[in-house]
């Protein structure tokens, strides 16, 4: 058995500079980003593992470049709520610089431990997850694969499958296609088609109006995702209430095609470009260097992880060791 974890870098990286923003080296240069990762990271293997009842043996950090070329094309107003480096305060743009340059020494050292890392410009990390998934399964395809997501966003809940869990490190949830509907309140399969009804506030994508979370699983439920809500032979049920009216209206059909282009990661991304690379990850062949891990953590100060290094990188050296005997 193959078991991935996929983390989503930048989401990472962003909760634990959030809360560890303080934390510095003598000279000034922020570094709680990197501690916060490192040591997130190292406790996800274990904990996961304990989850899914087997070895990990992989584990896979996706990180933005840039906003999504593909989806700025199709919707330009994508993320425009979010401020631009001009409009950020002083101490906005501080937090911001300091999350870039932690997010790219990440990308940049993750190796170390033996963790693979991707990053492609103009391609952001949920995309990259789910091309890494795909990439996988093709790669292995007479190989028995499990895949769990590490992330907070929520878009990631549309990958969930048989193969494919998430876990959420904010609220603690383990989300699998067995729990899912019991934990979210609608079947996996119509994740989807809530999600491209409700919206998706964070990137600037507005849904149907009056649809939110309650409205919009009970729609999904009823009728049976967005297929059947869709199906013609729903439409006058639909018109009897003002709200779900409105999915029929020449506006909502045209916010349901540009959401699902939007938010449909299986569907509408095209690997085609990126396949390549993508490959060259799930071949990659990781190792643990201690030597140069040490080098790391000395160079930004991170002396509560050497002083129990052997104990901190031992999730690690597990890690690579699953790898090489799965």
């Amino acid at each position: 058995m193959n078991t991935t974890i996929l983390i989503d870098g930048n989401n990472l990286c962003y909760r634990c500079c959030s809360t560890m923003g303080q934390l510095s080296t003598k000279s000034g240069i922020k570094t709680g980003g990197i501690f916060g990762s490192l040591n997130c990271i190292s406790n996800y293997i274990t904990d996961i593992e304990k989850l899914v009842g087997s070895p990990v043996t992989e584990c896979v950090v996706a990180f933005d470049h840039g906003r999504s070329e593909r989806r700025l094309k199709l919707y330009p107003e994508y993320k425009g709520t979010r401020k631009t480096a001009d409009e950020r305060t002083p101490e906005e743009k501080e937090f911001f610089d300091a999350l870039i340059n932690q997010t790219s020494e990440l990308n940049k050292n993750l190796y170390l431990v033996g963790v693979k890392t991707i990053q492609i410009t103009g391609w952001e990390a949920d995309d990259l997850i789910y091309g890494m998934i795909r990439q996988s399964l093709i790669e292995r395809s007479d190989e028995e694969n499990q895949f769990v997501i590490i992330s907070s966003d929520e878009d990631f809940l549309q990958l969930i499958d048989e193969n494919t869990s998430v876990y959420s490190p904010i609220k603690k949830i383990f989300y699998t296609y067995e729990n899912f509907e019991e934990l979210f309140g609608c079947k996996p399969e119509y994740f989807i088609g809530y999600k491209i009804l409700k919206g998706d506030s964070s990137d600037n994508i507005h849904g149907i109006n009056g649809i939110g979370d309650i409205t919009g699983k009970k729609l999904v439920n009823e009728y049976g995702g967005l297929v059947g809500i869709l199906n013609p032979a729903n439409a006058e049920q639909l018109k009897k209430s003002k709200v779900s009216a409105r999915i029929l209206t020449p506006d909502g059909l045209s916010t349901i095609q540009r959401n699902n282009e939007l938010i449909n990661l299986k569907e509408f991304v095209d690997f085609t470009d990126i396949e390549e690379q993508l490959s060259d990850v799930v071949y990659d062949s990781p190792s643990v260097d201690e030597k140069g891990t040490r080098e790391f953590l000395m160079k930004y100060q991170l002396s509560s992880i050497l002083v129990k290094f052997k104990e901190w990188i031992r999730p690690f050296k597990n890690l690579v060791e699953n790898y090489y005997s799965s």
